[in-house]
């Protein structure tokens, strides 16, 4: 429809707005279930936003850096000592700049609200993704609301670690990927190892499903990550005289002991209780860190479960189109990666997991619609709405949902803040006594570190490197994965010894030149990891 306008002074056509194609525009939305995907992410934002800030003491490691880089003194923990610490290098940076136009204080909502975004991004990807995967509107909108809803993608997100932006870039490189714009998906890869070291394996997926897809080895592709790959090793060369960051130096030297199929039982719990979480306990109680007999078993028929559609799903992915072997390989590599690593004595962290967490939905999600269509065709519908409600109650069982008041509504039930509360209270207690010289030890630098703002000496290694060397232990010293030492507290002589009881119990609380040059400041109760208590021992006076 046209209008005369004047034009030069002159009347001429002039389009205006088509009633028509704006009712188009909107049913077209509607049909398309459209409508069900960005809803999916309005509750991803406003759960997490009404969930507020709940940063675990990893994070705050990485708010310090920012903070630093604010304040001019560079992407560093301790002013002038030029470590890595941060294995998200990336997300600090982008902390750092917020911090630097609207100041240090609200470090945390910062990182709540990169988390927030990302994590809704990743949910309108994961409902695009489901579509172009063959998914009728209404099981892609499941998918999307499972993810929205996941208590441990709200945990990692409101927690301030990298987690989410880490989701957000593996999911648009697959989206990328299968859009067949490979140039952006490379390049995307490649810029995410910044995000988190794991990220390699997205190059390394998009390398094997090229090759496979077209039967030639991509070199475009390859010399786009092998560039991106490259620069930002050099960056970091540059900068801190090494590519790698100190924190994966730490895991993989030694300090750590566990069980060698820790990583490998680890995986079975997240798999198992991904989706199925608050029923097996794992909604409530997070990861369990040391391997257990009898809840391995209990977690092998969870698996089994998600495993067998998860299995579909993926056949049915490769079948469509073979470029959906990068978002296919994403868990069994990392599954496989990171057991190796745990036989060697490398400990993975439970936020390693969220990234995992849309592409598995999404392949469990299909294997389940495509399984009701075969067992069920004459009842598929009754079926499919039982079990989508099924699943998203599942979802919803791990937060409080008012059955707490004293702890926010939709706050997950795997939240726990009382180390980082009393690391506070530590870090306000020895605030009169320090200066500029001082130094702290300590055997948990997030939380400490940042409220204190003092010089810390790290005694696990991972932003003071001359700690690597005290390692490994006596097994017999390691009742748990931080034990302090006794020798470095002897050569180091730091001015305090922050740490929970268990860290110090059979190593620091056992040698006698430390029961003579220190005492006890200050303690707090807790039973945190099996302690007796968070502990600040400070130097005698002379010694």
């Amino acid at each position: 429809m046209t209008l005369l306008a004047p034009q030069n002074g002159r009347p001429g056509p002039r389009r205006v707005f088509s009633t028509k194609r704006s009712r188009d525009q909107v049913l077209g939305f509607f049909r398309s279930g459209s409508w069900l995907a960005w809803t999916a992410a309005a509750v991803a934002v406003a759960v997490r936003l009404s969930c507020g800030s709940h940063p675990i003491d990893d994070a705050y490691i990485t708010f310090r850096y920012a903070h630093n880089l604010a304040q001019g003194l560079g992407l560093v923990y301790n002013p002038g000592e030029s470590v890595l610490g941060s294995s998200s290098p990336l997300f600090a940076l982008l902390l750092g700049g917020l911090a630097t136009v609207f100041g240090s204080e609200g470090l945390p909502i910062y990182a709540l609200v990169i988390n927030t975004l990302s994590d809704g991004l990743a949910v309108l990807l994961t409902f695009r993704l489901a579509r172009r995967l063959g998914l009728p509107w209404g099981w892609a909108g499941v998918a999307s609301l499972l993810l929205a809803l996941a208590p441990m993608s709200i945990r990692y997100s409101i927690g301030g670690m990298e987690a989410s932006l880490a989701s957000a870039a593996a999911l648009a490189v697959f989206d990328a990927h299968l859009s067949r714009r490979d140039t952006l998906a490379a390049f995307m890869a490649g810029m995410a190892v910044l995000i988190r070291p794991d990220s390699l394996a997205l190059g390394a997926l998009l390398t094997i499903s090229l090759l496979l897809a077209a039967r030639r080895i991509p070199w475009r592709t390859s010399a786009i990550l092998a560039a991106c790959f490259f620069s930002a090793a050099g960056l970091l060369w540059v900068f801190y005289g090494t590519p790698v960051p100190q924190t994966v130096v730490a895991k993989g030297a030694h300090i750590y002991q566990a069980d060698p199929w820790m990583n490998g039982l680890q995986f079975l719990y997240f798999f198992g209780g991904f989706l199925f979480g608050p029923a097996v306990g794992l909604g409530a109680q997070g990861i369990v860190i040391v391997p257990n007999i009898r809840l391995t078993q209990v977690m092998v028929l969870p698996a089994v479960l998600l495993g067998t559609p998860w299995v579909v799903g993926a056949v049915q992915a490769l079948r469509r189109e073979r470029r959906w072997l990068a978002l296919v390989g994403q868990a069994p590599l990392f599954a496989v990666t990171y057991t190796l690593l745990g036989l060697r004595g490398s400990v993975m962290a439970e936020w390693y997991f969220p990234p995992l967490m849309p592409a598995l939905t999404l392949l469990v999600v299909s294997g389940l619609h495509a399984g009701l269509r075969r067992l069920t065709p004459h009842a598929y519908t009754p079926g499919a709405v039982t079990l989508a409600a099924l699943l998203v109650t599942l979802q919803l069982a791990g937060l409080n949902l008012g059955r707490n008041p004293d702890r926010g509504f939709w706050l997950p039930s795997s939240v726990w803040e009382e180390r980082e509360t009393l690391y506070h209270q530590a870090a306000d207690f020895l605030q009169p006594s320090l200066d500029s010289q001082t130094v702290v030890a300590a055997s948990e630098i997030g939380a400490l570190g940042y409220y204190c703002g003092c010089r810390i000496l790290d005694t696990v290694g991972l932003v003071s490197p001359q700690a690597l060397s005290y390692y490994p232990l006596n097994i017999g010293e390691l009742p748990s994965l931080n034990a302090v030492p006794a020798q470095l507290i002897h050569d180091a002589d730091p001015d305090y010894l922050v740490s929970l009881e268990i860290f110090l119990r059979p190593t620091v609380l056992q040698d006698p030149w430390f029961r003579h040059n220190y005492h006890l400041l200050w303690s707090a109760e807790t039973d945190a990891f099996g302690s007796n208590g968070l502990l600040i021992f400070g130097r005698n006076r002379g010694s």
